[in-house]
């Protein structure tokens, strides 16, 4: 084959100068991007690929001096899932280049910094450039949900004032948010028509972190290991109002070590809900008790969720009761910051 043996002979002969890995690169780059690669998956030629594979690592290896192919240029998404007979993945190789930029949250700039820095991990190992605007606040949704219109247009302007001069994908690690900036402002400006199209430019931009990850990238598995139990619970906004479920649980599923338990009620509020759980105490407590109980009725370790409403009210409830919390973000526990 080609693609093997010309290249390990120019290993070999130490005459792969700079000049030819950028050759190289640019070659590999465009054939994984635009050959369909299915009859490689089959199996078939699978010998020889694995020869690809070997070139590949050497060149990354030999070239980083250089800095030319480094995770800039590929994601090794899972080292340890390569393949098919433990052999090789062929989707850990990507093309990258994708600059996205990061709506932290005013929760978790504010609470949950060690949730952000773990968003970020994960999306520059999935292949991505972040980048974090100055200036972010509160996106304006719980003053939308409390009825203060003029308030939340005045916090959605400012948010649309800092993503508008941009076309890059607008990421967010959290479902009430993302489904703030992708409905609730088009409700806001739905009579104005200057900020109308911005907040249709910007809501059309806009996915939630494991959303982006599965459905834009395409990626299923980013290599994270974890042993022990874990459960999901799905947040209201995530699941009701922007309608992702599968993504998270397709992440989660390729966490490797991990014993995946279908949580009772996963689909049922924490209680939180912002506003609702300060307009409504007694009604949030004991939602909130219902959901802490099926939690440990799971015999889970973890308990994943993927808004930080919902953590925080979780693991609150876990040290009023003298138990240890134990909720996380997805993010966490993909970027194994989680204790086994």
């Amino acid at each position: 084959m080609l693609y093997a043996s010309f290249p390990s002979r120019l290993m070999r002969r130490g005459r792969l100068k700079l000049f030819g890995i950028l050759v190289l690169k640019g070659s590999i780059i465009t054939f994984l991007h635009y050959k369909d690669i299915s009859w490689i998956k089959s199996g078939t030629m699978l010998p020889h690929w694995r020869f690809f594979w070997r070139f590949l690592d050497r060149l990354r290896a030999r070239s980083s001096e250089h800095e030319i192919l480094t995770n800039r240029s590929f994601t090794l998404v899972s080292e340890s899932a390569r393949g098919y007979n433990n052999i090789y993945d062929y989707s850990i190789l990507r093309p990258m280049s994708i600059d996205v930029q990061l709506f932290a949250t005013c929760l978790i700039d504010t609470l949950f910094p060690e949730i952000g820095e773990a968003v970020v991990s994960v999306l520059e190992k999935a292949g991505t450039h972040v980048h974090l605007p100055k200036g972010q606040t509160c996106c304006g949704q719980p003053a939308y949900n409390a009825g203060l219109r003029k308030e939340a247009r005045k916090l959605a302007k400012h948010t649309l004032q800092i993503f508008k001069n941009t076309n890059d994908p607008i990421v967010i690690p959290s479902g009430s948010c993302a489904a703030m900036i992708r409905h609730g402002y088009l409700e806001l400006f739905a009579e104005d028509r200057t900020w109308l199209p911005i907040a249709r430019d910007v809501a059309e931009r806009t996915f939630e972190f494991s959303e982006f990850l599965v459905d834009q990238l395409g990626i299923m598995d980013i290599g994270a290991h974890f042993r022990g139990r874990i459960c999901y619970h799905a947040s209201c906004h995530l699941l009701r109002d922007i309608g992702v479920d599968n993504q998270p649980r397709t992440l989660l599923s390729a966490v490797q070590g991990a014993e995946i338990v279908e949580l009772h009620g996963a689909d049922e509020c924490c209680g939180f809900g912002g506003v609702f759980s300060v307009e409504h105490p007694e009604i949030s407590a004991a939602m909130l008790n219902r959901k802490l109980n099926n939690i440990n009725a799971s015999n889970t370790q973890a308990v994943v969720a993927c808004d930080a409403g919902c953590i925080a009210n979780i693991n609150g409830g876990f040290s009023r009761r003298g138990e240890k919390p134990r909720a996380h973000h997805l993010a966490e526990i993909l970027d194994q910051r989680v204790d086994d």
